[in-house]
């Protein structure tokens, strides 16, 4: 776990719309009421700190108040069960705790490949969602065209 130095109330939430594993911890942050902002991986400060922190491209990242980092999902809502127990998510009795890793084991990686034949087989219909969430994902830019012309690598087949 690396440290940004940063120190304030709020954890920041590093990912994007689109990512599947982002949604995960968007959604635990949501539903403890957690405090937290979300940002996009092309912001400066997660270029400047957050990457080289880690040392290779992620998301998402948790960047809690005391200025920790935590990357991988699983390891980011442990995180947060031990600093925010209740309300509980996580069962405590070890058959039910068992059941729900393996029911959330396969929403994770037994929907990852179905989730991602939706995305990609209905490019029709889902082209500029994606272009303009990959677009934001890599570059800060206000100005779309340049989202988009960034977004390109990614929409490559």
């Amino acid at each position: 776990m690396a440290n940004t130095g940063r120190s304030n109330n709020t954890y920041i939430l590093w990912g994007g719309s689109l990512s599947y594993y982002t949604g995960k911890a968007r959604s635990y942050l949501i539903k403890k009421r957690i405090p937290y902002r979300e940002f996009y991986p092309a912001h400066p400060v997660f270029q400047e700190k957050i990457l080289p922190a880690l040392g290779f491209f992620v998301v998402p990242v948790l960047e809690a108040p005391d200025g920790s980092i935590i990357q991988d999902t699983s390891d980011i809502i442990e995180h947060l069960e031990e600093r925010f127990p209740e309300p509980r998510l996580n069962p405590s009795a070890p058959v039910q705790r068992t059941i729900a890793a393996l029911i959330g084991a396969f929403g994770s990686e037994g929907l990852l490949k179905p989730g991602m034949h939706y995305r990609w087989s209905f490019l029709a219909q889902q082209e500029n969602f994606l272009r303009a969430e990959f677009g934001r994902c890599a570059s800060a830019s206000r100005d779309r065209s340049q989202r988009d012309a960034a977004a390109t690598p990614y929409m490559q087949e």
